[in-house]
């Protein structure tokens, strides 16, 4: 079963107890500036447990402000998104010039590799689910346009949300086996919210975003063609290049960054699939768009700090 991490306050003394909080959240989640809202006595608690890919952690705790500042981006680039849901209490999540409140049953998304900010002005709660970026960018989310904007809304979100809630009381008990599907189930229903999201926008934000969801949906659709690229995906959607190009201006990724690391996200998923264990690591990097399977091993251990066969065999890699 999966191993499950509980990490409290309760046994800590009191004069310590925000120094140990602060530790705590760096270790269970990106590296993080915390400070208490008041002098009164702090308590905390993070339940944490691995479903696959996601890392799913029920955090309760007290009155607090917390930072992911451009200093703590430098010191430790994890490249990470996270999406909390609301169960108790009320906290502000803010990014890329965004906040939204979260009231209990809502939940949003936060992007690591920028600085954001998380207010909770009194006793909360919250399940916190935290994967890999490139997860969503393979599943064709705009992600600059979707941080701290509140995916419950109607329709899908709420069932996203609720499914997200039954995952938080159940996760810890899910077997490893089907823990990869399940991680990637959870993705796929996240990406279903975003876009629902997105869609409710008023123009010219749901236009634009809109395009670009066209432009990464055509990316995931064909990954699998070595030839995959700005060119073919104009073509295909019967846009100029140079549209698809303002569509990404700006961004952190450009198109061609994009694809290569939707395809070593899909391969990376592929490698712990138990239904591609009879596969080689050349079949699945060449299944997954590679034309070469040594361009491939660097490229991936590149972005994952180990090979693919060591990431095969290690299954805490």
């Amino acid at each position: 079963m999966p191993v499950t991490t509980v990490m409290t306050t309760d046994e800590v003394a009191p004069e310590e107890r925000f120094a140990y909080w602060r530790e705590a959240i760096c270790d269970v989640f990106v590296q993080l500036d915390a400070e208490p809202v008041d002098d009164a006595p702090f308590d905390g608690t993070i339940v944490s447990s691995a479903i696959g890919s996601v890392e799913l952690s029920d955090v309760v705790a007290d009155a607090q402000h917390v930072e992911r500042s451009p200093r703590q981006i430098s010191k430790a680039r994890e490249d990470l998104c996270l999406v909390s849901l609301q169960t108790a209490g009320v906290g502000l999540i803010s990014q890329d010039g965004r906040s939204v409140l979260l009231r209990p049953g809502d939940f949003a998304l936060y992007d690591a590799t920028r600085p954001y900010t998380l207010d909770f002005r009194a006793s909360f709660g919250q399940l916190v689910y935290q994967f890999p970026r490139a997860s969503l960018v393979e599943r064709g989310v705009d992600l600059p346009h979707v941080t701290a904007r509140s995916l419950r809304g109607k329709g899908a979100g709420i069932v996203v949300a609720d499914f997200l809630r039954s995952l938080g009381a159940t996760g810890a008990d899910v077997a490893p086996d089907a823990a990869p599907r399940i991680a990637n189930h959870t993705l796929d229903l996240l990406a279903t919210a975003i876009a629902s999201a997105m869609d409710a926008l008023p123009e010219p934000d749901s236009l634009r975003s809109y395009r670009r969801r066209r432009v990464l949906t055509y990316i995931s659709d064909h990954l699998t063609e070595h030839d995959l690229s700005i060119t073919t995906i104009a073509e295909g959607l019967g846009i100029s290049v140079r549209t698809v190009h303002k569509l990404f201006e700006g961004d952190d990724l450009t198109v061609g960054r994009r694809i290569l690391a939707a395809r070593l996200e899909r391969c990376r998923r592929d490698l712990r699939d138990p239904l591609h264990r009879h596969r080689s690591i050349t079949e699945i990097a060449m299944r997954n768009g590679f034309r070469d399977s040594a361009h491939f091993s660097r490229c991936f251990k590149r972005a994952y700090g180990t090979t693919p066969r060591d990431y095969r065999r290690d299954p805490n890699a």
